[in-house]
């Protein structure tokens, strides 16, 4: 390999790295506006119920507490579930 191609890579491989970490960043900045909007309005909209209103990462915690064949969900939901958690999603 050349010093040219070496450096082609490295740069690369840099800037692979930085739109990874972008991504991760403004999904963690999402998951955090998705929680402080849910906060705000039990807390100011609906206070009375807040305290029966929890946040729930993926579709695997619901069904810890409730049974799948109790549930009717939608297709998309179970859809957007896998897309944003392919890994974590056993459905």
């Amino acid at each position: 390999m050349t010093p040219e191609s070496i450096i082609t890579v490295a740069i690369n491989i840099i800037i692979i790295t930085s739109i990874i970490t972008v991504i991760q960043i403004i999904s963690l900045y999402w998951r955090c506006v998705k929680q402080i909007t849910l906060w705000w309005w039990t807390t100011f909209t609906a206070s009375d119920i807040k305290a029966r209103v929890e946040y729930l990462p993926g579709i695997e915690y619901l069904f810890a507490r409730v049974t799948p064949d109790q549930l009717d969900l939608p297709d998309f939901v179970l859809k957007y579930d896998y897309e944003v958690r392919p890994a974590s999603s056993f459905l």
